[in-house]
């Protein structure tokens, strides 16, 4: 379910997420095809001879057929009847005639339409995108720079994914508020309009706006694929070590799915990567060292343990906002009564699971 999961955060890259049992299966069937395509990439990269300076050209393409593969699963709907509806107005016009059931013309629906030319323009723009970011993942596997600055690489990478993280996330968004940290009476980062009393042109776009898009910009698509490559080749280059060792193909197998839930949960939500990251760092390489198995497989395990945490900590949210004393103007006495009986249900169900 972890690779099924992340395409009910797709909506945040312009797609559109349902929930109904045919988009589960649409998801899970088309994430276990692309683990299945990259796993025997992963497999025969693990069996090829690796140097100290050297990396295997199979790993490469594995490297840059997930990355490109990944980033087009996290721009995709998780509803089938869209694509469906794109592809059969383009190969069986036929079946678009109208029926007997279909309103007139003049009521016509134009949301499916506008969601057709949606997924339309995300397919051109991966047409193009994808195959550009196999060919620079394959240069940059190939290069062995992920072997040969080993271990400086790792930590300069989880300071940098952490600072900017931090500083994107957290600092930015907290100095544009009304009241930042409930400490000031007023924004620190203004927009140009804040002291004016009636706005009568366009907004302007402030500097620290432009530089919140840039820092999103490179964490997604730079940063955070530097640590995921990262760690997959460090992890690859482990196993390679004693490929007859039993367990080789679950290793293969593990390298090829953590990897496509890793690269796709940076493309869907970069904003809480940092915290996993930081975290998965902080306690497995200064607080347990010895509960340490390999970076890749500690982060996988946290950022689904994350994951089950940002949902219990939304919901939770949800319910103390409908009994707080102070909502009560807006709310109900119900609500104030029957809200606190959920909790237990919401804590069942995330332990549930977590198991």
């Amino acid at each position: 379910m972890g690779l099924a999961g992340r395409d009910s955060h797709s909506r945040d890259q312009g797609a559109f997420a349902t929930t109904s049992p045919l988009s589960s299966v649409y998801s899970l069937i088309r994430s276990v095809l692309v683990a299945a395509l990259v796993y025997g990439f992963s497999l025969g990269a693990i069996y090829a001879p690796w140097g100290e300076a050297h990396v295997p050209v199979l790993f490469s393409v594995f490297c840059g057929l997930l990355l490109a593969l990944s980033y087009h699963l996290s721009r995709q709907s998780s509803d089938p009847t869209i694509l469906w509806s794109l592809v059969r107005s383009k190969f069986f016009p036929e079946l678009e005639s109208r029926t007997p059931e279909e309103p007139p013309l003049e009521i016509k629906d134009p949301l499916p339409e506008k969601l057709r030319n949606s997924v339309k323009e995300t397919l051109h723009s991966d047409l193009v995108m994808c195959p550009l970011m196999a060919i620079i993942t394959f240069a940059i596997s190939a290069s062995t720079v992920f072997i040969a600055l080993q271990p400086a690489l790792s930590f300069v990478l989880y300071i940098l994914a952490g600072v900017v993280g931090f500083f994107t996330h957290y600092l930015l968004p907290q100095l544009r508020k009304q009241l930042p940290w409930f400490c000031l009476a007023h924004p620190v980062l203004r927009s140009r309009e804040y002291s004016q009393f009636e706005v009568r042109d366009a907004a302007q776009l402030m500097w620290f706006e432009k530089l919140y898009a840039w820092l999103q910009c490179v964490e997604k698509y730079f940063i955070y694929p530097a640590v995921v490559l990262n760690s997959l080749t460090t992890e690859a280059h482990t196993v390679s070590q004693n490929p007859d060792k039993p367990g080789a193909y679950g290793r293969a197998l593990f390298i090829s799915v953590a990897g496509m839930k890793l690269l796709r949960s940076s493309f869907c939500v970069p904003s809480q990567q940092y915290v996993t990251l930081c975290f998965t760092a902080l306690f497995f390489q200064f607080d347990y060292p010895h509960f340490s198995q390999t970076f890749l497989l500690d982060y996988y395990c946290m950022s689904i343990l994350f994951s089950k945490l940002w949902d219990l900590l939304y919901k939770l949210r949800f319910v103390l906002t409908y009994i707080a004393p102070w909502q009560i103007t807006w709310g109900s006495a119900f609500h104030a009564f029957a809200q606190p009986f959920a909790v237990p249900r919401i804590l069942t169900r995330v332990i549930l699971k977590l198991v």
